[in-house]
């Protein structure tokens, strides 16, 4: 039997050879059930010490998949109170396996989001108002996974076809559009006037950002199986970080693209029915001198930034892209549990369930259960980490310690990850609408 907080991770997955799923052929097994193998989610040394955390910042746009282009997150300068500002709705939700895979990303008082047609929409982030609507792929094409980067007066996206296009902010007008071998894994990362997307096809490309002329590429490992929506690399001045669908992470010179060192998190030890895919949803962080990276199934490692080699590794298994601050990653795994880890040595500051408790002998689990099985976050607000559920459950946690310092029910239910801007929460919704909260 798959496990409840399995079925909505599915809908993530694009995997090749599913008979996995077929529970005729694999019959549930009666009787009691231990552990005999290390937990995806205990980590081999813990600490009585609490996390260390940066100031707080007032963050006043969010361009990247994951705040920054080296991905790092942000510790952003909100509490929130969860009052509803507005809500517009920018075309198709969810239906049937269509999915809505792109983050909200915004700059200069707008809010740029996708549905699940492709469709992309620009708002005024205080009001909600429409200020441009625009098709990326032909009405009748379906496509999955999809992502942006706003960078100065251009928005860089990937629609689920095997391009990547640039439009105007102003009124969404197309300045180019380049093809590429395979659809995108994510979102592209804009820096330094270069543009840097990977594909399916297991490749990564350089684009000049003013043009969309490719300026160079390089070939990863090939991999049938991977999510549907990825992590983007992660890039700063010196080099580019590209994870693939095989557990591959490479890191690149942004200059011409040579190899500047390689890994791989093909291994390590996972109790999921996910273990042998070693795909990265969460996008690679570049902090200081380390690069941290953490694939699907089974493990997270600290890697020195320039020679390549491990710092640590701990087996554990990332769900969402993680967030750091000060000497903290702060990540959900991919069991379900919310947890704090030092970013110099991968011990655990604490480890904190998400999930419900699980049905009594007999009994299915309840639809809000399962819908409780799925989070998005972390967002670090003000020391305390936001997390929401499929089911629209908001949690506030203290960062210190992993308490539960607040609790919000029945809040439209996201579609991806929710960002902060300029003191307000913003996230796409299932129902295809954005959603502003205070």
């Amino acid at each position: 039997m798959i496990r409840p907080k399995h079925l909505l991770i599915l809908s993530l997955l694009g995997i090749a050879g599913c008979s996995w799923l077929d529970e005729k052929a694999n019959p549930s097994l009666q009787g009691e059930r231990k552990d005999v193998l290390q937990k995806a989610d205990e980590t081999s040394n813990t600490t009585t010490e609490k996390p260390q955390l940066d100031l707080p910042q007032n963050i006043t746009a969010w361009p990247q998949q994951n705040a920054t282009a080296a991905q790092t997150g942000v510790h952003a300068n909100i509490t929130p109170k969860f009052e509803a500002l507005w809500s517009e709705n920018i075309g198709s939700g969810f239906s049937g396996r269509m999915r809505m895979t792109a983050r909200p990303v915004g700059a200069d008082g707008k809010i740029y989001a996708m549905d699940s047609d492709g469709y992309v929409t620009a708002l005024d982030a205080a009001t909600g108002k429409s200020i441009w609507h625009v098709r990326t792929r032909k009405w009748f094409e379906k496509a999955l996974a999809g992502g942006m980067a706003v960078v100065g007066n251009t928005l860089y996206l990937t629609n689920g076809y095997p391009e990547i296009l640039a439009l105007n902010v102003q009124n969404g007008a197309l300045l180019w559009k380049t093809d590429l071998d395979a659809p995108a894994r994510a979102a592209p990362v804009a820096a330094d006037g270069k543009v840097y997307v990977v594909t399916r096809g297991d490749q990564s490309f350089a684009l000049d950002a003013a043009s969309g002329k490719v300026l160079w590429q390089h070939h990863g490992l090939q991999e049938l199986a991977g999510v549907i929506a990825g992590g983007a690399p992660a890039v700063n001045s010196d080099m580019v970080v590209v994870p693939y669908a095989s557990g591959e992470v490479t890191a690149l010179a942004p200059g011409n693209g040579s190899v500047l060192w390689m890994d791989n998190l093909a291994t390590g030890r996972a109790d999921n029915n996910l273990a042998t895919l070693h795909d990265l949803r969460a996008p690679p962080m570049i902090i200081n001198d380390a690069v941290i990276a953490a694939n699907f199934s089974a493990n997270i490692a600290a890697i020195e930034r320039r020679l390549g080699d491990r710092v640590w590794t701990e087996n554990f298994g990332v769900l969402q892209p993680m967030t750091v601050s000060g000497d903290t990653v702060f990540a959900i795994t991919i069991n379900g549990q919310l947890i704090a880890v030092s970013r110099k040595d991968g011990t655990k500051f604490w480890s904190k369930s998400l999930l419900p408790p699980p049905p009594k002998t007999g009994e299915e689990p309840s639809s809000d259960d399962v819908k409780a099985s799925y989070w998005y976050g972390p967002l670090l607000l003000n020391g305390q980490l936001l997390v929401i559920s499929s089911g629209g459950t908001t949690q506030l946690r203290d960062a210190l310690t992993g308490d539960v310092v607040k609790e919000v029910k029945d809040l439209p239910e996201p579609a991806e990850n929710p960002i902060t801007m300029n003191g307000v929460l913003y996230w796409l919704t299932t129902d295809g609408d954005v959603v502003a909260f205070r």
